[in-house]
């Protein structure tokens, strides 16, 4: 299986550049993370969404074209602040529009949902789960907080989709033959590694940057990572309304990760937003649309619209 893997990444990485694809977070497994200062961002000043097809449309088209998906997925690196802006306006341009639409956050396990649902009951203060989503997440909450307060604002239900950290990790450690039944009834039942070669090529990619691994080591690696797909995927399979998914890009990127998982498990219409660039490159708009326009990149395989953050 290893060696199948291998093969699907060497031939992959023939079309694709992995280095311009977001890193998954995999400190989450490693070990516990720090709470960085956020990122500066870049400015939204022409507000432009690429289209796969290779059209241009605005925000108020993009949210028309939106309605007609049962999932929408807004990736994010996680302390851009310029991504986090662009998830508030697909939230408050799709709330209008679809009242009974829910949130689904990675960054909530569904272990602490009730302290999620103290704060948007407001019941938990807002200095208290500050504290709570350092412990929780470690991202700097301020990115974060206009999203959760228009959610309690507008009584906007909000569903932690991620299965606990501690069970993630000891998949990394152990795989998924070493959990304990209370930690593996977090799970669904069906924990499958994707066989899109780009997505396992990519996933592989973020395994580079940490200490060597020995095959053993990768292959559970990829099994935790598997397990954090398909928990979400299947969280978000699950969910009775119409659902804005707020996540790592890397979760969602070439339509995979959960969008994939949860397609395997529910019908009806998903679409993915990625803010592009996916990182905090700065680059004019003609070097952006350049990028997604050049099938050498493969930039413009990665979703279905890309919401673009120029310098100028």
């Amino acid at each position: 299986m290893l060696i199948a893997f291998i093969l699907l990444a060497a031939s992959a990485r023939a079309a694709v550049d992995f280095d311009r694809l977001p890193a998954l977070d995999l400190a989450r497994l490693l070990q516990e993370i720090p709470a960085p200062a956020p990122a500066k961002g870049l400015p939204i000043s022409r507000e432009l969404v690429f289209e796969r097809a290779g059209s241009l449309i605005g925000p108020s088209r993009l949210a028309l074209k939106l309605l007609r998906a049962r999932v929408v997925y807004s990736g994010e690196q996680h302390d851009q602040a310029g991504h986090h802006e662009i998830q508030l306006k697909l939230l408050k341009a799709l709330h209008a529009r679809k009242p009974g639409l829910a949130v689904g956050l990675e960054m909530v396990s569904k272990d602490l949902q009730p302290s999620l649902d103290d704060f948007l009951s407001g019941r938990l203060s807002d200095a208290d789960f500050a504290q709570f989503w350092k412990k929780a997440w470690g991202y700097y909450y301020e990115l974060y907080r206009p999203i959760l307060e228009y959610c309690r604002a507008h009584r906007v239900p909000v569903t932690g989709l991620n299965a606990p950290i501690s069970v993630i990790r000891q998949i990394a450690k152990g795989g998924l033959s070493s959990l304990t039944p209370a930690q593996r009834a977090w799970l669904p039942a069906a924990i499958g590694q994707t066989a899109d070669a780009k997505y396992l090529a990519y996933l592989e990619k973020s395994l580079e940057g940490h200490d060597p691994m020995t095959p053993v080591q990768k292959a559970r690696m990829l099994e935790a990572m598997a397990a954090w797909n398909e928990t979400m995927g299947d969280a978000v399979a699950r969910s009775r309304a119409p659902m804005l998914v707020l996540a790592g890009s890397g979760h969602m990127v070439y339509g995979m990760g959960i969008k994939e998982s949860a397609g395997r498990r529910s019908r009806g219409r998903q679409e993915v937003v990625l803010p592009y660039p996916l990182d905090a490159q700065m680059k004019t708009l003609a070097e952006l649309l350049k990028d997604l326009r050049d099938p050498k990149t493969g930039d413009a395989q990665l979703a279905d619209h890309f919401w673009l953050l120029p310098k100028d």
